[in-house]
């Protein structure tokens, strides 16, 4: 399980785009400003490590080394 909050933190990083919207979503939205792919990112204090693999994935990045198991 990796943190929300680090996954956050690498994808800013990286110059994604986080659109939290009304905190009655369940999902924060991410973009890739750069070739304009978008995912979502669940409202949860942990997420999978497959989720998040897929997440960089959906979003045209390469699966970030800090953030494996």
């Amino acid at each position: 399980m990796v943190k929300r909050r680090d996954i956050i933190k690498d994808l800013l990083n990286k110059g994604m785009i986080i659109d939290e919207g009304k905190r009655n979503n369940r999902h924060a939205r991410v973009t890739n400003p750069w070739n304009g792919l978008k995912a979502p990112l669940a409202r949860h204090r942990e997420i999978s490590f497959y989720t998040v693999k897929a997440l960089y994935k959906e979003l045209g990045l390469e699966e970030p080394a800090n953030l494996k198991r």
